[in-house]
């Protein structure tokens, strides 16, 4: 997982209501050269989610290079969900990984539900190839060259482009280092309201309560260009948006739910918009052309991407005026994630993780390389001692 920065929860932020849906076609910003507005590109087209059961509702998606690391990180987080989470609510695990890895990841999969979490219906789970998102992810692909399309990159593809894979209105995306943390089910990481067609665009078969999901807000800090701020502009270049950049909040990084509609339509925005067969070749073509254009041997190109897939998915959803239509703010990642050396010296997950009465997701960032053994022996101490305290 990468975060980069420091990240502070907005806990008591508020939305904008939309007033009614609105008929939003592609707005005119400053066309660039070759690329011309199209006429009769289509309006915003929500999916038909009318929802019989929780199950309708979430389902999760985990990209997933098999390291060492990461395979460790992946126990850990079934555990925990295992414990934790209300596994029959959700309606799919959807584990996507590189061609290569498929069958391994296929094998491991079946062992771990089987050895460690026994108790997990293995039917919920999925584990695909990342070609089924996006043929460019394929190994055949004239985009395998990971000088111009590092790894997390093609992560970041795959969180937008396995929108295709979802059964669901919404999916929470996962890296492999975030655990549940606290006991949970999809409807807590929803909000319900009355259902009214004109605001809402997910309610249940009665068409009487809508859902929308629960999201972290952060400041935006518009008086300083962080690397968050040059990660929301470079994102609106790339699809040529005019954005003022006038929001108090905006979303930050994994985990994360997604909406299923606006990553679908973002896609068909980027591919009407700039008249490609393929939205995914557009996006990894501007990301290498500013790679090769712009890099530099001190300056870190993760700091100043031409884009990320959540800042292209909130600048598109905030300039179609759909945003408050799927989700909501409030506290999903615990302000006690792990993210520095320092952190995690200080860490005591008992008191720190399993204790906290915000957010229901935690994480160890991968990057520190901590074995994930010794994260899952501290975190065994945390219910041995309320074992012995019972």
């Amino acid at each position: 997982m990468k975060c980069l920065g420091t990240c502070y929860f907005c806990l008591l932020c508020t939305f904008v209501r939309v007033q009614g849906r609105p008929s939003w076609q592609y707005p005119d910003a400053a066309w660039t050269d070759g690329f011309a507005p199209v006429s009769d590109a289509p309006k915003f087209q929500a999916g038909n989610w009318n929802t019989h059961s929780n199950q309708d509702l979430l389902s999760v998606l985990l990209p997933v290079v098999p390291k060492h690391l990461e395979l460790g990180y992946m126990k850990n987080q079934l555990r925990t969900f295992d414990k934790y989470f209300d596994m029959a609510s959700l309606g799919a695990w959807v584990v996507v990984t590189p061609h290569e890895h498929l069958l391994s990841m296929q094998h491991f999969f079946r062992y771990m539900l089987q050895k460690d979490v026994p108790g997990i219906n293995p039917d919920l789970f999925k584990v695909v190839e990342d070609g089924q998102c996006a043929s460019e992810l394929l190994p055949d692909s004239s985009y395998k060259d990971l000088t111009l399309w590092p790894g997390w990159t093609r992560q970041q593809v795959v969180k937008l482009a396995c929108a295709n894979l979802m059964q669901t209105p919404f999916y929470l995306v996962l890296d492999a280092d975030v655990f549940m943390a606290r006991h949970t089910s999809v409807l807590d990481l929803l909000v319900k309201q009355d259902c009214r067609s004109e605001l809402h665009h997910v309610c249940d078969e009665q068409q009487q309560v809508a859902y929308r999901c629960k999201n972290d807000c952060y400041p935006m800090l518009r008086e300083q260009e962080d690397w968050h701020m040059r990660w929301w502009r470079n994102s609106a270049q790339t699809l040529q948006l005019d954005v003022t950049f006038d929001w108090e909040y905006a979303i930050g990084v994994t985990p994360q739910i997604l909406a299923t509609d606006i990553s679908l339509q973002l896609g068909k925005y980027i591919a009407n918009r700039f008249q490609v067969d393929s939205w995914v070749a557009y996006l990894l073509d501007v990301f290498a052309d500013r790679n090769q254009r712009q890099w530099q041997a001190s300056h870190e190109l993760q700091h100043d991407p031409a884009w990320t897939e959540y800042s292209l998915y909130y600048v598109f959803a905030q300039h179609a005026g759909v945003f408050e239509m799927y989700h909501a703010s409030a506290p999903v990642l615990q302000a006690s994630a792990v993210w520095t050396w320092e952190q995690y010296e200080q860490w005591d997950p008992c008191r720190d993780t399993f204790n906290s009465s915000s957010g229901v997701l935690s994480l160890v960032q991968s990057n520190l390389k901590v074995p994930a053994e010794t994260i899952w022996n501290k975190m065994q101490l945390c219910w041995e001692s309320e074992s012995s305290t019972s």
